[in-house]
């Protein structure tokens, strides 16, 4: 389905990809030229080595002072430091500080006596040490509430993928519209307002679109070693996209071999299967991991196949249809037949697999430095979007309109090389530099009932990116702390469109172009700073930060006998953009010895229009949305502040953790989508045989979000656990047209939904049951497409149409006779729950099995903005095993 100048494009740009992922390879394969000298080691020197006092593993980067600084030392990659004592006396101090311990005082002669070996325990204010973001922060000083989905969590439920584990572990709310999707909504913030991140390189790029997105399932769910939830505004870090918050997906890294004299090397394998009963899944993952003293490397392949999901048979009584699958469009021998179900609960149309790949090496020359080259590629079978396939071009469920319409193969290819120093220099105390390039491929195709022409539209999009991060330690008990550091991406997207007579096969490239035809381009610098002081011996952090950003807009349209829309000359020489931003953020962080945490935080944050925001044709509903050139940044102020207590000590036989974080958010020059106009002036044309009504994005005044979430957990000795969550959200935008000026519903604010569980974990048994609920999202929630008068004195008319919040998909739409007149009413999405049971149980010391009931009562629902219902019952299987 390519021409010749596309395979030229492709062809061009591929190339530069593979050229920079071997000139990654080739950077890190000279770096073994690097070597180094050993210390040299005096009378006077004294050799310690500093462990973790539960796991007995070295500690790195350990900070060693004596009071008068005369000594300060740093320990390596063994934990270990030669001091030199020479200036002190047997009874003087040495401190050994590191994040997340507790700092421990011991004099000389105790070190002496103890041959050398000290022990760090972490403080009572952290059950454990946690970094998190780009920079590796501690968690505890981030004044934003971070929420981190472990390894050991998504191993125990065995979550499908990236997305799922975001919705049953993080206090995310994620919408779906097709099985092979999964778009987090974080404080009412969706798509390309939260920004992804993946091993510290951004994955949104110019065509991030502001409806859903599904692009967090190309991230391979069973190599993740955590997922980290950062709520709030990110600019200050990330630059553009992090109104909402930050997601970041972080793989395993490859490990050195540590503390095993005699042998030169170590491999290990992690082996694990999962089946589930509501799609059919099959899944199998594979990695395999070489450890030796200065390389090291990780290998790794996930397959997945996924059939047609089955929903829940239990509907609600004034819904007994919702969601039922009656009708499906076959293919059998040239001819499009509608074929009614024999099973309606299965959605017939959300099948798909997926297979990814990881291959990582790591080379550390020396103990304060290393290099991680990271090479990931993801692809998929095509990937129906179901609820398009679910749409019907007349009054009954059998006039289905669409007989495909699916996503091509979704292909990632990502690299990735990093470097991290942690020996202080003049410039820096701790560096990490991230250069990366990515290819990611997007097509959509469709083909309505009974048609022999199939609609293309193909998208690549090919990004570059480089990132620098420094921390300057300004005293040696690290209390001041400078970071600064730049970021760069590049964005190149070329577009095509046309159509394919499936009979002969015969292309004609006669569509407009989801994107500007004649190729398009963002660009996007930044540069932050940030000051952090952590008050000595109070718990108290304080810090204050700004940022610059740049981003650049480039895009050119091409004009064609066979598409109605005639665009300007300007469009045809090439349009574009430049914006910029300062941000700023200001936090402060408390852990108290009586166990108390506070966070307050206020920050501004702005998302640039990309690509798809000014440049987009795209038809849905009856609506089309059209290029809008003239589009600002849309830019937010924040303010933040979570509470946390924790009743009794860690010994304790119950200990009581709450927390609760409460929000604001001031929008201005929010993105809305409204009715609008060509170029020309017209508010309709002809497009694929219909003339939709014309949206364009626009500006709004204003708008803002506010809410609320509560955690609570309650442990009960060493095994018992009960859990509790909530997030409660609510947003509004200023509407203005001729007839109005009021403010309504902003699109993607979910509904209040949490989970409440109970949780036992044994030395081989884990065992949990929970619950996950939503509540009901009412129709006067929904964000408000158009507001008219179909009489001047006549009441207001709302429009819920054309919107993110999809109000058609909720399956409570029905068809009324009023005084003779047909009219569809809506209730609005339906609040639900569902009953679920997860089991570990480790046969022995390298295999583990895994059984989940999902839905245990079956119950069928459809969470919000959603084009397809939840799975009905599911029984997973999972085995497991390291060897």
């Amino acid at each position: 389905m390519e021409d010749c100048n596309r395979t030229k494009k492709l062809a061009r740009n591929k190339s530069i990809v593979q050229t920079l992922l071997l000139l990654l390879l080739a950077i890190s394969s000279s770096a073994t030229s690097i070597h180094t000298t050993p210390s040299d080691l005096f009378t006077n020197n004294l050799t310690v080595t500093v462990l973790d006092g539960n796991s007995n593993e070295p500690l790195i980067g350990v900070i060693i002072f004596s009071d008068d600084q005369k000594i300060v030392e740093q320990t390596d990659v063994d934990g270990k430091a030669v001091i030199d004592i020479s200036h002190v006396g047997h009874r003087d101090i040495i401190n050994f500080q590191y994040l997340g311990y507790l700092t421990l005082k011991l004099p000389v002669f105790e070190i002496r006596k103890q041959k050398g070996i000290v022990k760090l325990y972490t403080s009572n204010v952290l059950d454990s040490v946690v970094v998190v973001g780009r920079r590796d922060d501690p968690e505890d000083e981030i004044p934003f509430r971070v929420q981190r989905i472990s390894r050991r969590q998504l191993e125990f439920t065995n979550t499908q993928t990236a997305a799922d584990a975001l919705q049953q572990h993080g206090d995310v709310f994620v919408q779906k519209t097709q099985m092979g999707g999964g778009s987090p909504v974080l404080r009412g913030f969706e798509a390309n307002r939260v920004l992804l991140v993946l091993d510290g390189v951004r994955m949104n790029n110019a065509i991030y679109r502001n409806g859903h997105l599904q692009n967090a399932i190309t991230v391979d769910n069973g190599i993740l070693e955590q997922v980290e939830v950062i709520f709030g505004p990110g600019s200050l870090m990330y630059g553009s996209d992090a109104l909402g918050g930050v997601v970041h997906y972080r793989t395993r890294d490859p490990q050195l071999l540590r503390g095993k004299s005699g042998q030169d090397y170590e491999i290990k394998t992690n082996v694990s299967t999962r089946f589930s009963s509501a799609n059919n899944e099959k899944s199998a993952h594979f990695d395999l991991d070489y450890r030796a003293r200065r390389w090291a490397s990780i290998s790794s392949i996930t397959y997945s196949d996924y059939g047609d999901l089955r929903a829940g048979a239990n509907r609600p009584d004034d819904y007994p249809e919702l969601g039922l699958r009656n009708f499906y469009i076959f293919r059998n021998e040239n001819l499009d037949e509608k074929i009614r179900s024999k099973e309606p609960d299965i959605q017939v149309g959300t099948a798909y697999s997926q297979i990814d790949f990881l291959q990582k090496i790591r080379f550390q020359p020396h103990d304060s430095l290393y290099f991680i080259l990271n090479v990931q590629y993801s692809t998929s079978s095509d990937i129906p979007r179901y609820d398009r396939l679910t749409e019907v071009s007349g009054s009954t469920p059998r006039d289905l309109k669409w007989s495909e319409f699916f996503y091509g193969p979704q292909q990632r290819l990502w690299g990735s090389l990093k470097m991290r120093s942690i020996k202080s220099k003049g410039l820096y105390s701790r560096a990490t530099f991230i250069g990366g390039a990515q290819f990611i491929a997007e097509d959509r195709l469709k083909r309505k009932w009974n048609k022999i022409e199939r609609t293309f539209n193909l998208e690549d999009v090919f990004v570059y990116s480089f990132t620098a991060d420094l921390d300057k330690y300004l005293d040696p008990g690290q209390n001041h702390q400078l970071s600064y550091g730049i970021d760069a991406q590049h964005n190149i997207v070329q577009s095509e469109a046309g159509n394919r007579n499936i009979f002969t096969g015969r292309i004609v490239f006669d569509e407009p172009t989801r994107y500007p035809n004649g190729g398009s381009e963002m660009t996007s610098l930044g540069a932050y700073l940030n000051y952090k002081w952590k008050v000595k011996n109070t718990g108290l952090t304080l810090q204050a930060g700004g940022r610059y950003s740049y981003v650049r807009l480039k895009a050119k349209f091409e004009q064609s006998e066979t598409i109605a829309i005639q665009w300007p000359e300007d469009y045809l020489s090439g349009i574009g953009s430049e914006n910029s931003a300062v941000t700023w953020g200001l936090g402060l962080t408390w852990n108290s010895q009586d166990q108390w945490q506070v966070r307050i935080s206020g920050a501004s944050a702005f998302r640039s229009p990309n690509i798809d925001d000014f440049g987009k044709v795209r038809e849905k509903d009856g609506f089309i949305t059209v290029p809008n050139p003239d589009l600002k940044p849309e830019t937010s102020i924040n303010g933040e502040l979570t509470i946390g207590k924790t009743i009794g000590q860690k010994e304790a036989k119950a200990r009581l953790h709450l927390s609760s974080t409460g929000f604001y958010t001031l929008l201005s020059d929010a993105l809305v989508r409204r009715l609008g106009a060509l170029p020309n002036g017209d508010s309709t044309f002809l497009y694929e045989g219909d003339y939709p009504v014309i949206q364009q994005n626009f500006n709004a005044s204003s708008g803002f979000v506010y809410g609320f979430s509560g955690n609570l957990r309650l442990d009960l000795g060493k095994k018992w656990q009960v859990f509790s969550s909530i997030s409660y959200t609510k947003g509004r935008t200023e509407f203005v047209n001729e007839v109005v000026d009021t403010l309504v519903p902003l699109s993607h604010i979910p509904p209040m939904y949490g989970r409440t569980g109970l949780r036992f974990q044994g030395e081989k048994l884990q065992l949990e049951a929970n619950i996950h609920y939503n509540g009901a999202k009412p129709l006067d929630e929904y964000g408000v497409g158009n507001i008219k008068r179909d009489d001047p004195r006549g009441p207001l008319v709302y429009d819920y149409g054309g919107t993110s919040d999809n109000l058609e998909e909720s399956g409570t739409c029905q068809t009324v006779t009023v005084n003779g007149v047909q009219q569809t009413i809506c209730e609005g999405s339906l609040a639900w729950s569902t009953l679920n049971f997860y089991l570990s149980y480790r046969l022995n010391a390298k295999i583990s099995l895994n059984l989940a009931v999902e839905n245990a009562l079956d119950t069928h629902y459809r969470p919000f903005s959603s084009g397809l219902s939840g799975p009905g019952r599911n029984f997973i299987v999972g085995l497991r095993g390291r060897f």
